[in-house]
This record gives structure tokens, C-alpha cells and sequence, in this order.
């Protein structure tokens, strides 16, 4: 009898897994699709979900997010947002300091697995400026990270790094250019 249970289960797993992969086949997935799914069904589906997301790059990625879009809540959009935001900005940090220069859209797409409109649509939210002051204004969202270091420069004993920093947070008043 406990080989007949183990095996009701396993059919039961098998039927409730192909259930999710039908619904995760759809070429949209709304939450109307969800509705005859148990929990674990649900669960399972939920799952492989974020496992296909987090596997995709690029323009893949982007097409499964609009397949999947009417199952994001706020919550999740906000979170994707913030996941690739995060991404754009560790990713300039690191091109700007190997070439000294405000990277294209295709090397921070390169270099972050998303998509060029993906990148394009981040640097947009970062204000309504024109293409051109763009740049400008995501180096001024790393300004807290040029802080840190200068402050951490400063902190090892580096006396530019601790005049500069003071400057910078008002304790002291920055030095006058010296005259040609």
C-alpha cells in the first residue's frame, strides 16, 4: 500500500508540474491562467518563473518580462526596477574607471546581461535632460560613491583625500586657485 501512496504522489507531482509548464508554454501569461492551479502548482510555476528570468539576458529577457507582465505586482516591478538600476550604475562605475569615459549603451548592455532598450529606458528615468546632460546626471547619482572613497582615501592617511573631503562637507574652506 505504501509503494500505491508514493506512487499517487509522485503521478499527482507529475500531473502538477505539467499543469505549470502549460501555463509557463502560453505565449502571455495573465492571472486569469493561474486560477486552476493548486498552491503547490502555483509555487512550482513561481519558481521556474524566476529561474527562466535570472537565466535570460538582453532582448530574451526583456520578451519574458512582457510574457509574464500581468503576474508582477507593484511590489515586483519596482523591485526588477531597482535590481537593474543597480546593475546600470555598478556597471558605469566600473567602465568609467577603466576608460575614463561615460560608456555607450551597448557596452553597459554588454556588461549588465540587459538589453540596450533596457538601458536606454533607465537612463531616460533618470531625468528629463537631453541626451547629452544624461551622463552628467548619472555621475551625480554616484556621487555618495566617490564620497565613500575619497573618505576612505582620507582615512588611510592620504592628506589631499582629507582636505577634499572636508571641502566637500563644509567643514573647510576650499583654497583659492593660485594665481597665473
Amino acid at each position: 500500500m505504501n509503494a500505491n501512496l508514493s506512487l499517487d504522489l509522485l503521478d499527482d507531482y507529475l500531473a502538477g508540474k505539467k499543469k505549470a509548464d502549460d501555463v509557463l508554454a502560453l505565449p502571455r501569461i495573465s492571472k486569469k491562467d493561474l486560477e486552476n492551479l493548486t498552491r503547490v502548482e502555483t509555487d512550482y510555476l513561481y519558481e521556474q518563473i524566476s529561474q527562466t528570468y535570472y537565466s535570460l539576458e538582453g532582448e530574451e529577457r526583456d520578451r519574458f518580462t512582457r510574457k509574464i507582465q500581468p503576474l508582477l505586482s507593484g511590489r515586483s516591478n519596482k523591485e526588477a526596477w531597482e535590481h537593474n538600476h543597480s546593475q546600470i550604475n555598478s556597471a558605469i562605475e566600473k567602465l568609467v574607471c577603466e576608460t575614463g569615459a561615460m560608456p555607450s549603451h551597448s557596452a553597459l548592455a554588454r556588461e549588465t546581461g540587459l538589453s540596450r532598450q533596457t538601458i536606454i529606458k533607465h537612463r531616460k528615468g533618470y531625468g528629463s535632460q537631453p541626451a547629452l546632460r544624461c551622463g552628467v546626471e548619472q555621475l551625480k547619482n554616484m556621487a555618495p560613491t566617490v564620497l565613500s572613497k575619497i573618505y576612505e582615501l582620507a582615512c588611510t592617511g592620504d592628506r589631499k583625500a582629507a582636505r577634499l573631503y572636508f571641502e566637500i562637507i563644509g567643514s573647510l574652506t576650499p583654497r583659492a586657485a593660485p594665481k597665473l
